[in-house]
């Protein structure tokens, strides 16, 4: 290989190289973000679960909304009555998954993703396996070093009986 052939695999190698050492630091900062955010979606999780009204008042932002697909809107004090009045939900278990998170001072937008499961008799009494899975886009934002969520946007929800899909929904961005 003449020293005019190895320029180009150089120049590669050394690209490659830039590439990786700009690269990885992003990659742990990804790694720390989405740990943070994890942490917050298991304390609202649990928060839910026991029925932790000061937990769950902590969790959300002063101004907090959630929106549904259907633009429906809901504040913090509503979704926090509407907790506590529903039922246990005894034999579910759900989890969220933190998909992604982009950091800006002291906003933060998270996409994650819901699932949860559980059982459900029919009219007949047979049992069936359910699944719901909600995918959202969220809106953080620090206040005194505590990240808050400002508003949870809904962009897809899906469900299943016994494996089988037997609704899906998209956000209609028209």
């Amino acid at each position: 290989m003449t020293a005019f052939t190895a320029l180009p695999a150089r120049l590669l190698l050394a690209a490659a190289a830039l590439f990786f050492c700009l690269a990885l630091p992003a990659m742990a900062d990804d790694a720390a973000n989405i740990a943070t955010f994890q942490s917050r979606y298991q304390a609202m999780h649990e928060a839910f679960q026991t029925r932790d009204r000061a937990t769950m008042q902590a969790i959300f932002a002063e101004d907090f909304v959630s929106i549904d697909l259907n633009d429906q809107r809901m504040t913090a004090q509503q979704g926090i009555e509407r907790i506590l009045a529903a039922p246990k939900a005894n034999g579910k278990d759900g989890a969220t998954e933190v998909l992604s998170v982009v950091v800006s001072g002291d906003t933060a937008k998270v996409v994650q993703r819901y699932r949860t499961t559980g059982t459900k008799t029919s009219s007949d009494g047979r049992s069936h396996a359910m699944e719901m899975m909600a995918r959202s886009t969220d809106t953080w934002i620090a206040a005194d070093g505590v990240w808050r969520l400002q508003e949870t946007r809904t962009d897809e929800m899906e469900m299943k009986a016994d494996g089988i899909q037997i609704f899906r929904k998209l956000r209609d961005e028209n």
